[in-house]
């Protein structure tokens, strides 16, 4: 696209800011940490508009023209919002074509293209995060099963050591309690 100037800010729902994240300018620039709130700047502006905007002139763009920016050196840049799951989530600009040209329609076609591609990667990246964090809370959820199940495996050994005696005791217990024959109960379980 020729340009000699190009930013990504990051929305930030809480603070309902945009936060520069990258900076790219073909003269060295001290840029760092800008934040841009809600209607503050074109950047700022960008987070209720949420299109596409070609500017080609800010000097004549009565859009614009009244917020004194002196920054563009060609006046004529592009802002192109960022959506990931049909939620705003950034925002690219891009400034200063080469040769002090405009930008045209044609120009801000293809950048949206590039955008909506951008977003995609994004949205995948997340749905790959996510299918990660998942996937760890699985692998921490069978070793909690599976000590669980030592646990109860153990139980149930010692259930059946003990439950084997106690069977047989109860049996005889069972045949002495039925049987009223010549000796009693107790007099047999003395032998």
């Amino acid at each position: 696209l020729g340009a000699e100037c190009g930013s990504l800010f990051l929305f930030n729902g809480s603070t309902e800011e945009l936060v520069l994240d990258s900076l790219y300018n073909s003269r060295p620039l001290a840029v760092h940490g800008v934040r841009r709130k809600r209607g503050e700047g074109v950047s700022g502006r960008m987070i209720s508009l949420r299109q596409p905007v070609l500017v080609k002139d800010i000097e004549r763009d009565l859009r614009f023209c009244s917020n004194g920016f002196t920054h563009y050196r060609s006046g004529s840049f592009m802002s192109i919002p960022l959506f990931c799951q049909g939620s705003f989530v950034g925002l690219i600009n891009l400034a200063d074509k080469k040769g002090s040209e405009p930008f045209f329609e044609q120009d801000l076609d293809f950048a949206v293209s590039l955008a909506t591609y951008a977003a995609r990667i994004m949205e995948q990246q997340s749905t790959l995060l996510a299918l990660r964090s998942q996937h760890q809370a699985l692998l921490r959820e069978q070793s909690f099963l599976e000590r669980y199940a030592s646990v109860g495996k153990l139980a149930s050994g010692i259930v059946h050591e003990i439950a084997g005696p106690l069977d047989g005791g109860i049996r005889c217990a069972n045949i002495l309690s039925r049987s009223r024959e010549q000796q009693s109960a107790e007099e047999y379980l003395r032998e």
